[in-house]
């Protein structure tokens, strides 16, 4: 069998290691590029009259915060910073992006859907890097 032209990569797995699920992932959407989803796919989203490391200017049920653990975990490809916070609110932890708080659209009734971006002018998809998509 030849294999000339063909790049091979190897990847290692130490079998005591465990698969961790990632709660941030980087999705190839045909017409936004590259953005943010959670780790079922669910679209995220910046309301942009947050500012970063403030609470949220926005509370209400079309837009739910997304809660995630203490310690979110990035999929390979997220450039993001990704904490948690509780914005003094009940539940959470909440999930936030390079400091900013990060929602989903209740207009998405599935996964990799993006129907809330650009709402209003207010509301945008991530980019991987953290950046509003606008």
């Amino acid at each position: 069998v030849s294999m000339e032209g063909v790049q091979r990569q190897f990847l290692r797995v130490r079998a005591d290691a465990p698969y961790v699920a990632p709660d941030v992932e980087v999705l190839a959407h045909p017409t936004l590029g590259n953005i943010l989803t959670d780790g079922a796919g669910r679209v995220l989203y910046f309301f942009t009259p947050d500012s970063p490391g403030g609470n949220p200017a926005f509370s209400g049920s079309s837009w739910p915060y997304v809660t995630v653990p203490p310690a979110p975990k990035a999929d390979a490809g997220v450039s993001a910073v990704l904490a948690s916070s509780t914005f003094g609110k009940p539940g959470g932890p909440y999930l936030t992006v390079n400091a900013r708080p990060v929602y989903y659209y209740v207009g998405d009734s599935e996964a990799g859907q993006a129907n809330g971006h650009a709402v209003g002018s207010v509301w945008w998809t991530i980019k991987a890097d953290g950046v509003i998509n606008q």
